[in-house]
């Protein structure tokens, strides 16, 4: 089997080729998988609709603050990310943290997202997950 990109190792080990190919995958898929858990429910798998402009340096999400994932994050940031087009896939492990001041949530903010927020990015419903990668797995045909 051949692969484009096939990579298991830390972040910052990846050389610039292997980071474009995999930043380029994560750029051409809408959504992520988040992989979070607490001490009550265990493990929690969830989807993420991702903001553009995503690195292997940082990721960013908008999402209820009330939600689980969030509580989930706030007990144990420590998360797995899985971006995946059915054949290859990213998975990213590292650290996540809730962001709820203004002035991220407000540059995080695009126009769709008031059908899920009503009360625009100063509401307290609307929050920012920021996702730092540690680890990578990547195999891409």
């Amino acid at each position: 089997m051949n692969f484009k990109l096939f990579y298991v190792g830390e972040a910052e080990g990846m050389s610039a080729e292997e980071r474009k190919i995999a930043e380029e995958f994560i750029a051409a898929r809408d959504h992520a998988v988040i992989g979070t858990s607490c001490k009550e429910k265990g493990a929690r798998v969830s989807g993420f609709s991702h903001l553009p402009g995503q690195s292997l340096q940082e990721f960013y999400f908008a999402t209820e603050s009330n939600s689980q994932k969030v509580k989930n994050i706030s007990e144990n940031p420590l998360c797995e990310l899985m971006y995946t087009d059915g054949n290859g896939q990213v998975i990213l492990t590292g650290n996540a943290e809730v962001l709820t001041d203004a002035g991220t949530k407000k540059s995080k903010w695009m126009d769709h997202m008031i059908h899920h927020f009503p009360e625009g990015p100063e509401g307290d419903l609307f929050c920012i997950v920021r996702f730092k990668p540690v680890g990578i797995r990547a195999m891409l045909m």
